[in-house]
């Protein structure tokens, strides 16, 4: 029977006598009762709005924001050398603060990484246990110092990266049009010196056909194409 306040125990002639949902993740996760929304499992997420990456002199510069609805215990950046072992380097705290966007941010140094193709991904894992995995942002090294841009996977069916080396920090504006010429999505992008790397998630909106990246760095414009297919 629930009492005044929520309490287990009470005066059960004003109160009810109710089957609530049990959640197996809450043992342990400092659910007691298993009736605070808080522990309900598959509601409650850390949805990840960008993951970034700038490589420049052999360090690469990592940023992500995060919107969660509980709170985040930490952030585990994994890097892999195959795309596809992942190991964790780093581990982030995350802050206490709920539904609102959080920004965080850290380095890795690869300098003594004999590799020219560097995959990571950032994982995150709330105070429940529970973890969401980032798509994979790849990181492609070369010595080149001429503004260019690259998208991979091309073609793709949801998640896409755009890849630009840029000599200068500033804010692009990015533009996205289909293949008669309407622009389908435009942006604000911070760029920083070297090689910056972004995902977009907006591919899994459009329809299937080509679209046309187009990059205004204010001295140069750079434009690229990518297939969407479903």
């Amino acid at each position: 029977y629930m009492g005044n306040g929520g309490s287990l125990i009470g005066d059960p002639s004003p109160g009810s006598n109710t089957m609530v949902q049990r959640t197996p993740q809450a043992v342990g996760a400092g659910c007691n009762t298993e009736r605070d929304w808080r522990c309900i499992f598959f509601i409650l997420n850390c949805e990840i709005i960008t993951f970034n990456a700038v490589l420049h002199n052999k360090i690469v510069n990592l940023d992500w924001s995060v919107l969660c609805k509980q709170e985040a215990d930490h952030f585990a950046i994994e890097r892999s050398l195959d795309g596809v072992n992942f190991t964790e380097i780093q581990s982030i705290t995350g802050r206490y603060i709920i539904n609102e966007i959080e920004d965080y941010s850290t380095i890795d140094n690869i300098s003594g990484i004999g590799k020219d193709i560097i995959f990571y991904r950032l994982k995150t894992v709330l105070k429940n246990g529970k973890t969401n995995s980032s798509n994979i942002l790849t990181i492609k090294y070369t010595d080149s110092k001429t503004q260019n841009i690259n998208i991979y996977p091309n073609p793709v069916k949801d998640m896409i990266q755009f890849s630009i080396q840029s000599k200068k920090t500033g804010i692009a504006k990015v533009y996205i049009f289909n293949s008669i010429g309407s622009m389908v999505k435009s942006y604000d992008q911070k760029l920083n010196t070297g090689l910056n790397s972004f995902l977009w998630n907006g591919a899994s909106l459009l329809p299937s056909g080509a679209y046309y990246l187009k990059v205004d760095l204010g001295d140069q414009i750079l434009t690229s194409r990518f297939d969407v297919i479903k």
